[in-house]
């Protein structure tokens, strides 16, 4: 690390996340997820947690990257609900996509195209908006957006295959549908060096996700604090 910290451009930070996700799944009331936090950026990459974008344009006002994420505390097991006794395990995957952003002084739009490297091989498709509003050491950042699903990804997180259908879980294949998210994230800069990061949102879930059987609601609330150290 000592060496890539000396490199002309480059920045780099560490620190730890903690995400709180008000339960999806029948029978989950609640997920903690620690996020180790690793922040690296030069004029070729960005790395944040879980996240790595390659960089393929950087201009003033627009950006598109290639974007490889691995998805934290994603899926199930068996062993997390009574009600998911007899199911088989859904795996957090590996997504590979493109992303961009186009940036104004009233509005940062971003749009985001994943594929699933492995397990479902499902797609998701993202457009996001948000506005900064800066005051002393503090930015608060409203965000609104939407996220398209398609039928591989519902049906493999949501699905009821023929083996795992018994009373009062029925058959379930999952259809394309669509997401809403909204919520507020707040950042705050200690020192030149520290950040503590706050993000407060929720998320409505389509039909196609909110008939399953497996699904206990169709809103969801989350909570993520962070705090990285800047080098």
């Amino acid at each position: 690390m000592a060496t890539t910290a000396q490199q002309p451009g480059s920045k780099w930070g560490v620190g730890l996340g903690l995400g709180l996700d008000r339960g999806l799944y029948k029978g989950i009331d609640s997920r903690t997820t620690a996020i180790p936090l690793l922040m690296y950026d030069n004029q070729y990459i960005h790395m944040f947690g879980n996240v790595l974008d390659v960089k393929l344009l950087s201009a003033e006002t627009v950006q598109v990257v290639w974007r490889t994420k691995y998805e934290l505390g994603g899926g199930y097991k068996a062993s997390d609900s009574p009600f998911l006794t007899g199911m088989a395990e859904r795996k957090g995957r590996l997504w590979l996509g493109a992303a961009a952003t186009w940036e104004t002084s009233l509005i940062r739009i971003s749009a985001q195209w994943m594929k699933a490297a492995a397990a479902s091989k499902g797609q998701q498709l993202q457009l996001r908006g948000e506005h900064t509003f800066r005051s002393g050491h503090f930015q608060l950042i409203p965000y609104l957006g939407v996220e398209w699903l398609d039928e591989k990804y519902v049906d493999y997180n949501f699905g009821v295959k023929p083996e795992e259908a018994m009373a009062g879980r029925s058959l379930y294949v999952g259809a394309a549908t669509t997401e809403i998210s909204g919520g507020l994230r707040i950042n705050y800069g200690v020192t030149r060096n520290q950040l503590v990061m706050v993000d407060i949102g929720a998320k409505h879930r389509g039909a196609g996700i909110s008939d399953s059987p497996l699904v206990d609601r169709a809103t969801t609330s989350a909570l993520r604090l962070g705090y990285l150290y800047q080098f």
